[in-house]
């Protein structure tokens, strides 16, 4: 199979949402600490709504516009979006949200998203880009 990395468009949205609840419910359920499917669907399960996905439209649509201060890049596969890094550029660089899926791990395409983003984010100093629960 080959994959493309390459900027994300703003019609790419529709896929992202899902795809970023779809990573969440394949690599997070822990039901020993209490974190199970409904907990992320409840908790993560907004990136995969129509608001969620507007939202995502919205800021490829601003990285689209402001390259130097917004990245996102998605990791595309024949048929479908396997992947996506993103970034922000303030006083400093911050770094996510980074998603593979499983079946696309192991195979050096993470390393070849996060060398890009290390391109674009040049010598700023590097932090990660959390979200509140």
């Amino acid at each position: 199979m080959t994959y493309v990395i390459e900027a994300a468009r703003p019609d790419d949205s529709a896929q992202l949402g899902p795809l970023l609840l779809r990573a969440w419910l394949q690599t997070y359920p822990n039901p020993e600490v209490g974190i199970d499917e409904d907990w992320i669907r409840e908790h993560r399960g907004s990136s995969a709504t129509a608001e969620g996905i507007n939202q995502w439209r919205e800021f490829i649509e601003a990285a689209n516009q402001e390259p130097d201060l917004l990245f996102c890049r998605v990791l595309r596969s024949e048929t479908e979006i396997v992947g996506v890094l993103c970034g922000r550029r303030g006083e400093m660089v911050t770094l996510g949200p980074m998603y593979l899926l499983n079946h696309v791990q192991g195979q050096g395409l993470g390393g070849r998203m996060m060398t890009e983003f290390l391109t674009w984010a040049g010598a700023a100093p590097i932090g990660l880009w959390a979200t509140d629960y």
